[in-house]
């Protein structure tokens, strides 16, 4: 099947494109990179290049669609007999391997959004919004679960939201297993902050509730508590 042969090449043929020019924009930055030196860097000629992508902002365009897509990490998280803290946390773990699987390109779509075609980035921002809205409702189930602090979820997603895509800005990993580590250790570290310990939940219950926040407001207030003045003092 000669048609399916040359769809094939052609698909291989842009993806070394995008693995070439992922290279280049992280080592030298996007705007110091040309086509020229794109098709320097893989052995061919520009005319070549442009036969598959027209400008730099097309290859950054192509760049986001391997990262855009919320439908595989939303999958089975609003399935009901799970129970919401194991949710949130496995929604976390899906949004960080989605992260460390094209740290370079994250890097690159971050530092440069603003060069991204407009279809593409109200896309990416729509993906990005969907994964947003699905960790603040994870979070909002595991609160009425008992499982979490009465925290403020659309605050909370924004702080794991920011902490899980950021990583790339700061970590390069030696390998994928030590980046599915830091993800999982990332994870732990957020859900510890918000999550009461497993003998401190409350039952879900209005009494079980207020029981929790007396003896949150009880430890608050002990740690607050004024010192003794000294005799005289």
């Amino acid at each position: 099947m000669p048609g399916h042969e040359t769809h094939a090449r052609s698909t291989l043929m842009a993806a070394s494109i995008i693995g070439a020019a992922t290279r280049l924009f992280d080592q030298r930055g996007y705007a110091e990179t040309r086509m020229q030196d794109i098709a320097d860097s893989m052995g061919i000629t520009r005319p070549s290049l442009y036969y598959y992508f027209s400008s730099k902002e097309e290859i950054l365009a192509a760049m986001l669609l391997d990262l855009a897509s919320a439908d595989k990490v939303l999958d089975g998280i609003d399935d009901l007999s799970v129970p919401p803290l194991e949710r949130l946390r496995e929604l976390m773990l899906r949004i960080g391997a989605q992260v460390v699987d094209q740290p370079a390109r994250l890097r690159i779509v971050n530092r440069n959004f603003g060069q991204v075609p407009e279809p593409f980035r109200k896309d990416f921002t729509a993906q990005r919004r969907r994964l947003a809205t699905g960790l603040t409702r994870t979070i909002e189930a595991a609160i009425r679960d008992g499982a979490v602090r009465p925290v403020d979820p659309e605050l909370t997603t924004s702080i794991i939201f920011g902490a899980i895509t950021g990583i790339p800005d700061w970590y390069r990993p030696a390998n994928a297993s030590r980046a599915r580590e830091t993800i999982e250790a990332i994870t732990s570290m957020l859900l510890n902050g918000i999550a009461f310990p497993a003998e401190g939940r409350h039952d879900g219950t209005v009494p079980g509730v207020i029981r929790h926040i007396t003896e949150d407001l009880a430890y608050l207030g002990h740690l607050y508590e004024p010192a003794t003045p000294p005799p005289g003092g």
